[in-house]
């Protein structure tokens, strides 16, 4: 599991995002989940900085503020990138993977869901699920750093 320096921490929307993680159990192999991304022209919309991990849950694609599992956000991705979950990863444009349950740190923010929807790429495939999995308030990721 990466690992970032003890003491990252940042500060969203009241809650203290830290660098440990707890694992979850990952979903079945045959489930399919949705990923929310941006469109190409909305890659760098946030810049607060993150640290968070993604999860498998109830058939949807989350990321957890590290340090504290229960606050977890629909995340939105940078525009290329998939999800497998035979690999129970979440795979980058650029070719990097992130473990389901790995902490990673990224450049974005949270945002109420009505102005995260509008950012999404209505023409992925798996847009209308994932909008379903849209939390209240969606983690926009704009770089992952880690």
């Amino acid at each position: 599991m990466a690992s970032c320096a003890s003491d990252e921490r940042a500060d969203i929307g009241g809650t203290e995002l830290s660098t440990s993680v707890a694992r979850r159990p990952p979903p079945p192999e045959d489930e399919t989940i949705p990923l929310l991304a941006v469109t190409e022209n909305d890659q760098d919309v946030l810049e607060a900085n993150l640290v968070l991990s993604p999860i498998a849950l109830d058939g949807c694609l989350y990321v957890v503020a590290v340090g504290d599992p229960e606050v977890r956000f629909a995340g939105l991705w940078p525009h290329g990138t998939e999800v497998s979950v035979s690999a129970k990863e979440v795979r980058l444009s650029d070719g990097r993977a992130l473990a389901f349950g790995e902490s990673f740190t990224a450049t974005g923010g949270v945002v109420e869901q009505a102005g995260a929807v509008p950012l999404a790429d209505p023409e992925r495939s798996d847009y209308g699920a994932a909008i379903a999995c849209a939390t209240e308030k969606v983690a926009v990721i704009s770089i992952v750093r880690s």
